[in-house]
């Protein structure tokens, strides 16, 4: 039971929180592994959605994932997104640090947007 309301929640997510922004603005996303997977398999995520996805770890070891391909972080600073989505439960803090070194000011947090999304559901 929680699988599928999470599952629901990712889509509810994605419709009323990433798609929104995405049409307004670059948006970004950092991380590429399990959170940025779930987004594509359960929220439907698409490529209007997705300006660039940069991982510091999985650009090296594969070039695309669900479609998407991986850059390597340092191209946040030459494709430049108004907005970056930190896909990560522990280490968003990390990634907002190293977002700022390359130039991005507005870091949201994933753990923030979800929360937003239970609050309003």
């Amino acid at each position: 039971n929680n699988l599928t309301n999470n599952r629901d929640l990712l889509k509810l997510l994605v419709i009323e929180r990433i798609a929104p922004l995405a049409k307004k603005q670059k948006l970004a996303f950092w991380g590429a592994a399990r959170i940025f997977d779930a987004l594509c398999k359960y929220g439907d995520l698409s490529n209007e959605d997705v300006f660039l996805l940069v991982d510091k770890f999985l650009w090296q070891k594969m070039e695309h994932t669900n479609g998407f391909k991986i850059h390597k972080p340092e191209m946040l600073r030459i494709k430049e997104p108004q907005v970056l989505l930190a896909l990560a439960r522990s280490s968003e803090e990390k990634i907002a640090k190293s977002a700022n070194k390359y130039g991005i000011r507005h870091v949201i947090r994933f753990n923030e947007l979800i929360e937003q999304c239970k609050i309003t559901n």
